[in-house]
């Protein structure tokens, strides 16, 4: 998808029917993010909303019901937007929410994508080519303590694994994004503890040149070339068979 710099301004109405649409169920989120499709004018007025939109003449209309939202993420990585605006994200989707995106990449090609975070526009994308591996970016607009609750609830994508042995099985239940997010944790825990066994390992000292080993015999200068009638040559790469 061909992301377009975004300059977004949300109408008190539209976000409040984006808010609304977003808190669905009985579960209380310390965070909201949403995405939405354009609609139509032929749709219901209460279905819909209007969002201005950079380059565009008149405020384009969105669906206010997202297509995927923050139940629907399984692994995140945060960074620092380069427009200095916030943060961005990169999202994996679990299975549901990836179908979503590839159904609509497929389907809506031309069309913007609308991302909101707490009810509030942040960034938007032009559908150009379908997205099948269930990753989307925001590359803009979310704040610093947006992204830390994010980071508490889901695994960074490095850590991301399968709940299969068998096959790719992203975690898609409350239980099974649970449970990925603890294991995210033990893996990055275990990393901990080996590196500060690793830097707490006493190591040998490197052997002087000429001096003497510990089998009496001097050693000799350490170096990755290979004597050649008294010169050296370099030691050549490791060649891999077509």
């Amino acid at each position: 998808m061909n992301r377009l710099l975004s300059c977004l301004a949300l109408t008190a109405t539209a976000l409040s029917l984006a808010g609304c649409a977003a808190l669905t169920g009985k579960e209380k989120h310390k965070f909201l993010i949403t995405f939405h499709v354009q609609g139509s004018d032929m749709d219901s007025p209460r279905s819909i909303f209007r969002q201005v939109i950079p380059g565009k003449q008149y405020p384009v209309v969105f669906k206010v019901v997202p297509e995927f939202s923050q139940n629907n993420i399984a692994g995140m990585h945060a960074f620092p937007a380069e427009s200095g605006n916030g943060y961005g994200v990169t999202l994996r989707l679990d299975f549901r929410g990836g179908n979503a995106l590839d159904l609509i990449t497929r389907t809506r090609t031309g069309e913007i994508m609308l991302a909101m975070v707490n009810a509030h526009a942040v960034d938007y994308v032009t559908i150009d080519r379908p997205v099948s591996d269930g990753i989307i970016t925001i590359w803009e607009g979310v704040p610093q303590e947006v992204v830390t609750e994010m980071e508490k609830k889901y695994p960074p994508l490095s850590k991301l694994r399968s709940m299969s042995n068998a096959q790719e099985m992203l975690p898609t239940t409350k239980a099974e994004k649970k449970r990925s997010k603890r294991e995210a944790e033990q893996m990055i825990k275990a990393e901990g503890l080996k590196a500060k066994d690793a830097a707490a390992e006493p190591r040998a000292p490197a052997p002087t040149p000429g001096a003497p080993s510990a089998n009496g015999l001097p050693t000799a200068p350490t170096t990755n070339k290979i004597p050649l009638e008294g010169g050296l040559l370099q030691q050549p790469p490791l060649m891999i068979k077509p």
